[in-house]
Formats: structure tokens, C-alpha cells, sequence
């Protein structure tokens, strides 16, 4: 741990570090500069000259959140000017990209009109923001929404064989992203049809009524077909399944300062089913809010079946889920309150103590 830091807003510190790294940097040499700020993670903190531009926000949470915020995009801002200065902007492609949605209520996060959030396989909890700029994209899609299929395994493979020129052919073992370069750089299609959303077998099963129950044993072959009570989902073109648990934000939640309160929004079509269900499907180009939900309505079935014999598929493939017992040592009341390393021994002994499940 660096405790001379200590006190130091950290997204303030990180932009000053990445200055520096691309001062000293020869711009004659390739470079990859990975900066993981937490804004705006919780704990919502921001210095009290910052929360005071957003005064006029009644709810804490969200002024907090705003002037955290406000401090990432001055972040942003202060790289960019720098690698302006130094002349590589000419040559860079920079990414901004989130890994989910927004948490709601202390964390002050929002995703309407979307349905859910963080933790939550709703559109809400795995929907996120992010841009890419560059001198080197084509004039055609400077300025434009992509609304591509895309998804965050993505960008290591678009980073590598796309943007430098490497490969990843030569790897041992299969990726789950795939290179879209092209879909970014030129508006080409996506080079993925598919995302696995999750598959949780270790999610308490939600409780089913005997007519649902009697329905799916009915309709599923439950040797093709994933359990319908293990909480997974899976988008596959514009469909989307969902099976399982996934029903404990089953909301939608507007701005606190919108004054409306939380919402249930509901499809009154005849076509939709209007109960909770342990089995969902939507379509998600007519439908982005997941107020529809189609897996009842005997024309959909096939699709149905068909994505759930995929989430099987995957099941299939997948490694155990595994997650080892806590370890008091851990805490960080141990070592100054900082979350650091706390086991000094080497691959074998570890895999003695938290073995893992092949």
C-alpha cells in the first residue's frame, strides 16, 4: 500500500498517474493504457466543493453520485488534453466502457425506464454506457449510436486483433469475445448474434404453482432443456430468455426526482402474460423494457425451447461454479483497513486451502 496517498481522492489520483505515464511515454512506441477509475462506485464520497456545483439535487444519493460524476468526466477531459499535448492523440483509440447497470437506492444509481439494475439479468442490471473515439474511425460512424450487439468479453480480442494488430489465434484456449473492430471502426454488423447472460446453479430455486409447474413439465424436454427453475438467461438475436429467480427487481424505478415512485408497468396485450413466471421471454428490439413477457403464448414456444436448449448447452459446458469459504485473515481491520494480498504462499499450498472444482 502507497499510505503516502491516503486522503487522496482517488479518481483525482489516477488521472494524475496516467498523465504522468503518458508524459514519459515515447510516442514513437506502441502503447496500452488500462485506467479503472471507481467512479462512481459506492461508496458515494466526492470532495464538498463538488457537491456543492449540484446543490439544486434534493436527493443525496443522486447529488452525490452527480458530482462523482462530474469528477470522472473531468478525468476523462485532463487525459485527453494530455494526450493531445503530447501529439498521440493523432494515433489513439480511446474506450469508455462500463461493466453493468446502475444500483439504485443508496447507491444512487438509476436505469429507467429500464426494468431492474445491478445484479439483476433485467435490462437494467446489464445494459451500460460507453463510446469509443478515435481520429482513426471512419467519418460515417463519428457521431453515431451503435445499437449493435456487443458484450464486454468483446473487448479484448477487438483490442488485440482488431485495434493492434496481434493475434489471439495462438491462444490455448478458446475466448468467449470476439473481435468487433469492424462493427466500431466502420458500422459494420455485430460479429456475435449471441450472449450468455448467466447461469446459476447455485441460486436459491423460486417457488412454482402447480399450474406452472404441469405447464413446463409438459412443454420442456428436461434432457434438452435447461431447469427451468435455475436462474439464468441468455439474449440471442432479439430474443431474450430468462429462467429461474430473476424476479427479485422485477421493477422499474424512475428518478427519485421525478417524484413518481416506484412502478409496475405492465403490457395489457392479450398475447402477454400478465403473472409472474418462473420463465420468460421477450423481445427486446419491440420491447426494451420487458413489459411483454411471450413464453406462454403457444406461438412462441419453439423459441422457447430453442434458446433454453442452448442455456443446457452451455450448463454443459461450463466449469462448477465454486465460491471457498471465508477467511477471517482477509479482513482488512488486519492490515491499516486496506484490502490487500493476505496469503504469502505459493500455487500448490494454495490450491491445498481453497482447491478448485474441475
Amino acid at each position: 500500500m502507497e499510505w503516502k496517498y491516503e486522503g487522496v481522492y482517488s479518481t483525482t489520483l489516477f488521472t494524475h498517474k496516467a498523465q504522468e505515464t503518458i508524459e514519459w511515454h515515447d510516442p514513437k512506441k506502441p502503447m496500452f493504457l488500462y485506467l479503472a477509475y471507481k467512479n462512481v462506485h459506492s461508496p458515494l464520497q466526492a470532495p464538498q466543493h463538488y457537491m456543492d456545483m449540484f446543490e439544486h439535487i434534493e436527493d443525496n444519493e443522486r447529488r452525490s453520485l452527480a458530482a462523482m460524476a462530474y469528477i470522472l468526466d473531468e478525468g476523462v477531459k485532463n487525459v485527453t488534453d494530455t494526450l493531445k499535448k503530447t501529439g498521440m492523440w493523432d494515433n489513439t483509440v480511446f474506450i469508455f466502457s462500463s461493466d453493468n447497470g446502475g444500483k439504485s437506492g443508496s447507491s444512487g444509481g438509476n436505469n429507467w425506464p429500464l426494468k431492474g439494475e445491478k445484479k439483476d439479468l433485467w435490462e437494467g442490471g446489464i445494459r451500460a454506457p460507453g463510446f469509443v473515439n478515435s481520429p482513426l474511425l471512419s467519418k460515417h460512424v463519428k457521431g453515431t449510436v451503435n445499437k449493435e450487439l456487443m458484450h464486454i468479453s468483446d473487448w479484448f480480442p477487438t483490442i488485440v486483433d482488431g485495434i493492434a494488430g496481434g493475434s489471439t489465434a495462438q491462444m490455448k484456449k478458446p475466448l468467449d469475445g470476439v473481435n468487433q473492430w469492424k462493427m466500431i471502426s466502420e458500422g459494420n454488423i455485430s460479429s456475435r448474434s449471441e450472449i450468455l447472460l448467466n447461469i446459476d446453479e447455485l441460486e436459491d430455486f423460486p417457488q412454482m404453482a402447480t399450474s406452472e409447474y404441469d405447464y413446463w413439465q409438459a412443454n420442456l424436454n428436461r434432457k434438452e432443456t435447461l431447469n427451468p427453475l435455475i436462474r439464468a438467461g441468455i439474449r440471442s438475436g432479439d430474443w431474450k430468455l430468462l429462467t429461474g429467480a430473476n424476479i427479485r427487481s422485477a421493477i422499474w424505478l424512475p428518478p427519485p426526482e421525478s417524484g413518481m415512485g416506484k412502478q409496475a408497468l405492465k403490457d395489457t396485450s392479450p398475447e402477454c402474460f400478465q403473472r409472474q413466471s418462473v420463465v420468460r421471454l421477450y423481445n427486446i428490439k419491440s420491447d426494451p423494457t420487458e413489459t411483454c413477457n411471450l413464453a406462454r403464448n403457444s406461438k412462441y414456444l419453439p423459441i422457447v425451447k430453442e434458446l433454453s436448449k442452448k442455456l443446457r448447452k452451455y450448463a454443459n459446458q461450463a466449469v462448477p461454479a465454486y465460491y471457498p469459504p471465508n477467511d477471517p485473515m482477509a479482513n482488512p481491520a488486519l492490515r491499516g483497513g486496506a484490502w490487500t494480498p493476505w496469503l504469502d504462499n505459493d500455487l500448490e499450498t494454495l490450491l491445498k486451502i481453497y482447491p478448485f472444482r474441475h
